[in-house]
C-alpha cells in the first residue's frame, strides 16, 4: 500500500519537473500538464486529508485553503490563456511562486501533523488517492493505463491519436520517445 503523504511528495516533484520543463522550453502543452496535475492534486488533498487537517490544525487548513484557491485561480487564467499570449510565462512563474511556498509549508509541517494524527491510515489514505485519480483519469504511476509502461508498449499511431485526443500540440513532429514523455 503506498503511504498518501509520499504519493503528495511525489506528486510535488513531479509539478517541480514539469516547471523546469517550462522554463526549458516554454510548450504550451507543459502549462496545460502543470494545470492537471495541480488540479488533480488539490482535489485528492481537499477531500482525503484536508478535513483532518481542519480539525486538528484549523490555523493551517485556513493557510492551506486559501492558497489552493490562489492557486485555482492561477490555473484557470492559464487554461483560458492560448501560447501565443505575451503574459503566459509571468503567469506560469507567479503560479510556481504560490505552488513553491505551498509545498515547503505541507512539507516542513502540515505532512508531519498529518503523519502523527494518521499514523498507518496514511497508506490507506495512499490507495484511496490513487482510486481517485484514475477516476479522474490521471495516470498514477501505479500499473494503471495513464503508466509510462504502458505507453511503451503503444505503437507511435496509437501514441498520436492519444496525443491528439489530449490537444497536446507539436505532436505530429514528435518521435515515439516524445509522444511517451509529453502523454506521461
Amino acid at each position: 500500500m503506498p503511504n498518501a503523504l509520499q504519493l503528495l511528495k511525489d506528486d510535488h516533484r513531479k509539478v517541480e519537473q514539469l516547471f523546469e520543463e517550462f522554463e526549458e522550453s516554454s510548450e504550451h502543452s507543459v502549462v496545460l500538464q502543470i494545470c492537471q496535475e495541480l488540479t488533480a492534486h488539490a482535489i485528492v488533498e481537499e477531500e482525503l486529508l484536508y478535513p483532518v487537517l481542519k480539525r486538528i490544525d484549523p490555523e493551517n487548513y485556513t493557510d492551506a485553503e486559501a492558497e489552493h484557491s490562489e492557486a485555482k485561480q492561477l490555473i484557470a487564467r492559464l487554461e483560458s490563456m492560448s501560447p501565443e499570449d505575451t503574459h503566459l510565462e509571468a503567469v506560469v512563474m507567479e503560479l510556481k511562486g504560490v505552488i513553491t511556498h505551498h509545498v515547503e509549508e505541507e512539507e516542513g509541517e502540515i505532512f508531519d501533523e498529518l503523519q502523527k494524527e494518521l499514523g498507518k491510515e496514511l497508506d490507506e489514505v495512499g490507495d484511496r488517492i490513487i482510486e481517485r485519480k484514475q477516476a479522474m483519469g490521471m495516470p498514477t504511476d501505479r500499473g494503471d493505463s495513464g503508466a509510462a509502461g504502458a505507453l511503451d508498449d503503444m505503437t507511435k499511431e496509437e501514441l498520436y491519436e492519444k496525443a491528439q485526443a489530449a490537444g497536446i500540440e507539436g505532436r505530429s513532429s514528435m518521435s515515439k520517445e516524445e509522444l511517451i514523455k509529453a502523454l506521461s
